[in-house]
């Protein structure tokens, strides 16, 4: 089926779905803190915030989840360190960020029509429609390939789930991050370090460094996953949130925020669509709409030493797909639109205002 009907399709049933908004929300954050990114660099001392359009917080640990509001079927957003890309309504890359800072090109997407991308650091890799992909930016292990179902980009490798449902991942050698597991796949997310997917059973599987706890994954069904730095979570079956890793209840450096442990890996309850790890701080998106971040960036104290870039603390509204990066987070709302809180270093909080996902 062409795209355009795809689309047409998919916003029908997406307008349906938006007709059940409401129920009530808390107040969203937790703790704070973060650090930088691995060798990109991270928020650095001077950083100012991105600005955060209308009522800071989103649904908390109270909150009700109320109605249910449809996720994007494919990632059509993505962040770096200091760039995001999206993909428009018609198949278009869109990218932004200040080109000046680690140039790598990353802003600079290819032409083409695409449905699904990935961004870490200065990378970023898009995928067609018929299963071919292009990266771009400061490659990380691989710079295109086919029969792709879907591509994850890490600090240093990158993972490719093929048509067959098999993994292969790229990267230095005998690094254990691209050392994949027999067994068949849905889908697969890259950390710094790490690679986790979701089984053809919907159980997870995570390989790498065993560091942070990343390894240790939940036991149950999942439907999505979102590998962050040092951290990753999880959709289950029931709407809820799982995440393990570093700032985690059980990470015994979680008493050091210096370290980065900031309880990124403790979500609150409640049913979620949609999810995304950063590296500090994790954002999900509630059944209703409304988006809720936990971890570093509670605060927006103009990114001092803790990180404390307002990253976790979205604007009101509803949301259909979030992206968390290193100090900010974007968020596609219900109209098609992009919007960013966070630290807008590099205009990584600023993209195109007449950009729509839809």
């Amino acid at each position: 089926m062409p795209r355009c009907h795809l689309r047409f399709l998919w916003l029908t049933m997406f307008c349906v779905a938006c007709g059940n908004h409401g129920g009530g929300s808390g107040q969203g954050g937790s703790s704070a803190g973060g650090d930088g990114g691995l060798n990109a660099g991270g928020a650095g001392g001077n950083e100012g915030g991105a600005g955060n359009a209308g009522t800071l917080g989103g649904s908390g640990a109270s909150g009700g989840d109320g109605g249910t509001v449809s996720p994007l079927p494919a990632e059509q957003l993505s962040l770096g360190t200091e760039h995001g890309c999206a993909i428009g309504a018609t198949g278009e890359l869109v990218c932004w960020g200040d080109q000046f800072v680690n140039d790598f090109k990353q802003a600079t997407p290819p032409a083409g029509s695409f449905r699904e991308l990935s961004a870490l650091l200065s990378t970023t890799c898009a995928l067609k429609e018929n299963g071919a992909f292009t990266c771009w930016g400061e490659l990380a292990g691989v710079m295109g390939g086919v029969k792709a179902k879907q591509v994850s980009v890490g600090a240093h490798h990158t993972c490719v789930l093929q048509t067959d449902a098999s993994v292969t991942c790229n990267g230095p050698a005998n690094r254990p991050q691209i050392q994949v597991p027999s067994g068949t796949f849905a889908s697969v997310g890259t950390g710094w370090e790490s690679t986790c997917a979701i089984r053809t059973d919907q159980s997870l599987a995570c390989w790498g460094q065993p560091d942070w706890g990343i390894l240790n994954t939940p036991t149950g069904r999942f439907t999505k996953l979102s590998v962050g730095a040092r951290h990753a979570c999880a959709i289950g079956t029931d709407g809820t949130v799982a995440c393990w890793g570093a700032g985690g209840p059980s990470d015994p450096n979680f008493a050091e925020p210096s370290n980065g442990f900031y309880g990124q890996a403790i979500p609150p309850a409640g049913k979620f669509i949609d999810v995304s790890a950063g590296e500090g701080h994790t954002c999900g998106i509630r059944s209703n709409g409304s988006a809720v971040c936990w971890g570093a960036g509670t605060k927006d104290d103009a990114c001092d030493a803790n990180f404390e870039c307002g990253q976790a603390m979205p604007p009101s509204g509803v949301f259909v797909q979030l992206a968390a990066g290193t100090s900010n987070t974007c968020g596609i709302r219900d109209d098609g639109s992009i919007a960013c809180w966070g630290s807008n270093t590099g205009n990584r909080s600023t993209p195109p205002s007449d950009f729509r996902a839809f």
